[in-house]
């Protein structure tokens, strides 16, 4: 068997019977509940306020089209505009820096963890109160969110949770999502829940929830709206399809987590015996909630066995790649040393995608026996 290679692995697909039946019933109603001039939603979009709600123990839930929207709202909500400062992770998706730019903020990327990868924030070393900071969970991993949301009471700034990679992880026996002022999930195609594309936006504040209203839907509120000053707004909308495809993905989804937990911990079984790679570590009494696995390359010469490893690993059909996405810091051309997240990146970090392949026993074991046999090649 050695030198073979594997047959495409399995996609991950979440979208059964129940979603099916919801999407037969949102096509015998009008397609959307939003009508000019009215706030109101239609029957899917508040079921799923509804129902994400209660599902993450908040007071307010407003699902939009995509959680890069939501990020938006967040930002909209929270009153950023032009030379507002917002602190972001230089290790997230471009859309977690975009949002406050396009608002006409200053971001300032901060450094990450080297064990979890999340913000590392130094709030001693303040030099300018930002206006908001937007936390990434990345991988599925929680930000040291109460000691941030502490910190960001302490001093008067509004914080965001980018949440879209780790529904249902928690920490502190906290969800993560609902620690900050406002959370925003996601439900792209590639994450643990799905419906296409599509955004929620959760708060226990009930100013904000107007807000958040307002941005997704033209600024059209709701009249008896808590919000004393008038807000401008987009249409950032979810549509009643995608509600109740995400209606029937949430009632599944702490299992569609679960899956992907223990397929990620199947992955690092697959490199106990392998001496240079460093498994992600799991935080004792934390939910990890993995939408990416992550390993390092550990010691000396990281960048070249890293290189040879993984395009050995893909030719023969076990698709990781190395690193993750493009420094944020780098991307927008900012003249930063940011070295944690340089080195990581650019030399150390190595990923597999849980939330795009459903693997069984013996895909595994295959690739367990690949990564052992090009790892007995690494010198």
């Amino acid at each position: 068997m050695s030198g073979q290679t594997l047959d495409p692995l399995p996609r991950y697909h979440t979208i059964g019977k129940a979603e099916y039946a919801n999407v037969m019933l949102a096509l015998k109603q009008p397609l959307s509940g939003y009508v000019g001039g009215h706030p109101t939603q239609g029957f899917w979009v508040k079921r799923l306020a509804e129902d994400w709600g209660r599902a993450f123990g908040v007071h307010y839930a407003i699902p939009c089209n995509s959680a890069t929207s939501g990020l938006l709202a967040a930002c909209m909500a929270a009153g950023i505009g032009p030379g507002d400062e917002v602190w972001v992770s230089t290790y997230t998706m471009s859309a977690t820096a975009a949002a406050p730019m396009i608002l006409g903020a200053i971001v300032h990327f901060a450094d990450i963890d080297p064990t979890f990868f999340i913000m590392d924030l130094t709030f001693s070393a303040m030099s300018r109160k930002p206006k908001a900071i937007i936390v990434t969970n990345l991988f599925g991993c929680a930000a040291r969110l109460p000691l941030i949301r502490e910190l960001c009471d302490k001093h008067n700034i509004i914080m965001i949770e980018d949440n879209a990679q780790a529904p249902f992880a928690t920490i502190d026996g906290r969800l993560t999502g609902t620690i900050g002022h406002m959370g925003v999930f996601s439900l792209n195609i590639h994450k643990h829940m799905q419906c296409g594309e599509g955004g929620v936006v959760v708060t226990n504040d009930s100013v904000l929830a107007d807000r958040l209203e307002g941005a997704i839907n033209h600024g059209e509120l709701n009249p008896e709206c808590r919000d004393p000053v008038g807000h401008s707004g987009l249409n950032l909308r979810m549509v009643e399809v995608s509600a109740a495809i995400a209606c029937a993905q949430l009632k599944k989804g702490i299992d569609l987590v679960q899956s992907r937990i223990d397929l990620a911990r199947a992955i690092s079984d697959c490199f106990k015996d392998v001496p240079f790679v460093d498994i992600p570590v799991e935080r004792s009494g934390e939910v990890h909630a993995y939408y990416l696995w992550a390993g390092k390359i550990r010691g000396k010469g990281a960048l070249d066995i890293r290189r040879t490893f993984v395009t050995a690993l893909r030719e023969r059909g076990v698709p990781f790649r190395c690193g993750y996405s493009p420094l944020l810091h780098q991307l927008f051309r900012q003249d930063v040393s940011l070295p944690v997240a340089e080195e990581i990146e650019h030399e150390r970090l190595f990923t597999f995608e849980v939330c795009a392949y459903d693997l069984k026993a013996h895909h595994l074991n295959r690739i367990r026996d690949i990564i052992l046999e090009e790892a007995e090649k690494v010198k």
